[in-house]
């Protein structure tokens, strides 16, 4: 009696995508030398630079892979100042 090895058609588009991922995936997604991998960054946004915003800012800014991605406060002055903090990282 022969044994059929059926491949199901889940098994099928599995391998599939598994042989044609390398060609769809950017090299981006995997980082470059020197550089993460998107998904290994901390994307930091900041609402309100006052003390407790500027205080939690700075203490991100000082860990690895961090990029700040916006600044929000309503008193233009200290949103400057952080700015510039920030533009210095």
């Amino acid at each position: 009696m022969k044994i059929f090895n059926r491949l199901t058609r889940r098994q099928f588009i599995g391998a599939a995508a598994a042989v044609a991922a390398p060609t769809i995936v950017p090299a981006s997604v995997f980082g470059k030398p020197g550089r993460p991998a998107p998904a290994d960054r901390i994307n930091v946004a900041l609402i309100g630079c006052g003390g407790q915003g500027n205080y939690d800012l700075t203490r991100h800014m000082d860990l690895a892979d961090v990029q700040v991605t916006a600044l929000c406060d309503v008193d233009a002055g200290k949103l400057d100042g952080m700015k510039a903090k920030v533009e210095g990282f």
